[in-house]
């Protein structure tokens, strides 16, 4: 078990290392203005704010699994894994440079701009406020257009096939 926890830290702080340099790497690219630019267009449109619940469900993840294994220990488990999890919550902080680097990569400075005017005006904040609403209404909308196209398609080729004798 302590075997398979070390490994998958190694293997996790390997992948985030990798990563950190390829951010830094292409961050050296964009200039500070540009750089600040998608910083403040990522703040004013929330793209990075799902990110927020990842430590946490990791933390579950890695309590939940160790408690399994060790029913017994359950209580200082759970007290030590907090505890971890609270000394890596400021690498939060290298998601969303990299998330900025992203940015950047796909819009230039002025497009940027524009996308942070967007989302802190009233027409973008309401656009964040109902974005769940209308998603769910999208999805609502698809299936039923969908199952209608499931049904006049089944009619039409039963039809056809009827009319040209095939059962």
């Amino acid at each position: 078990m302590k075997n398979t926890i070390k490994f998958a830290g190694a293997l996790a702080t390997i992948l985030v290392l990798g990563s950190l340099g390829i951010a830094q790497a292409n961050a050296a690219e964009l200039s500070p203005s540009h750089l600040k630019a998608s910083k403040s267009a990522l703040a004013a449109s929330g793209a990075t704010d799902q990110f927020d619940r990842i430590l946490p469900a990791i933390s579950n993840k890695v309590k939940s699994d160790i408690i399994a294994a060790r029913p017994d220990l359950a209580d200082i488990v759970s007290v030590i894994v907090d505890e971890e999890t609270l000394k890596l919550a400021p690498r939060r902080g290298d998601l969303e440079n990299e998330s900025a680097v992203i940015y950047g990569r796909v819009f230039n400075e002025e497009e940027l701009k524009k996308i942070q005017d967007f989302y802190s005006s009233s027409a973008g904040q309401k656009l964040l406020k109902e974005a769940p609403v209308i998603t769910r209404e999208l999805n609502k909308a698809s299936k039923i257009w969908g199952a209608g196209i499931v049904r006049d398609l089944n009619l039409a080729v039963e039809k056809t096939m009827k009319d040209k004798g095939i059962n």
